[in-house]
């Protein structure tokens, strides 16, 4: 009898239903010896045993409901909770979006380069072909987004012919390779701007004193 007891405490409503649905009627039919009477009460037992399971909560997932203040959904779960609480879901790792610097400002390149361009056209040639030479060196190129190399013949073409412009560009890389060789070497200052003077005639001590700077920091 106890046995009985807690098998029957351990059906769901559902499976209760179909239960005595099925009893009554096989009484039900063996008495009028009509099946059709049994089809019927289990199919009747099935839809109350369900309904009766909606309207119940076990006391368990009432008192977890109440404590945590949160409606049930029709499963006898809160929204969002898996039943399962020991799986592991996978979430996808966010994504870096790499930053990439915006190159500088046009105008600002153009203020720059209009201010070269003034200092050059104040200078002799020889001067002037290098500090638009070296201007190109350090400002244009990948590294400087947005600057323009100098044309240094539009620049001074106004003031020198375009042979004497070459052949003074030309001049101005020479003097640029020779300092960065300097750059390489033992880098005694005086000795080398000494150098550098005897071997490039007609530069200023400015502008060979910025060549020797240039040559130092491409050698390091």
């Amino acid at each position: 009898m106890n046995n009985f007891r807690l098998s029957w405490q351990r059906l769901d409503p559902l499976q209760k239903g179909l239960l005595v649905g099925l009893v009554i009627g096989v009484l039900i039919a063996a008495l009028t010896r009509q099946l059709l009477w049994g089809a019927a009460l289990v199919g009747c037992g099935a839809v109350v045993g369900w309904f009766f399971g909606k309207a119940r909560l076990r006391p368990e997932e009432r008192e977890h409901a109440a404590r945590l203040d949160q409606p049930l959904s029709p499963s006898g779960y809160q929204d969002g909770e898996d039943e399962n609480e020991d799986e592991v879901t996978f979430q996808r790792p966010a994504v870096a979006h790499s930053t990439v610097e915006p190159p500088p400002s046009t105008g600002h390149a153009a203020d720059r380069e209009l201010e070269v361009v003034t200092r050059a056209r104040d200078e002799n040639l020889p001067n002037a072909a290098f500090t638009l030479t070296l201007f190109n060196r350090r400002h244009t190129g990948p590294s400087h987004p947005g600057q323009e190399p100098v044309d240094v013949h539009a620049a001074l073409g106004d003031l020198h012919d375009a042979e004497s412009i070459d052949d003074a560009i030309l001049r101005a890389e020479e003097l640029l390779a020779h300092a960065q060789d300097l750059g390489f070497g033992a880098r005694n200052a005086r000795n080398d701007r000494a150098e550098l003077q005897l071997s490039h005639p007609g530069f200023s001590p400015e502008h060979l004193a910025e060549a020797l700077n240039w040559g130092y920091r491409s050698g390091r």
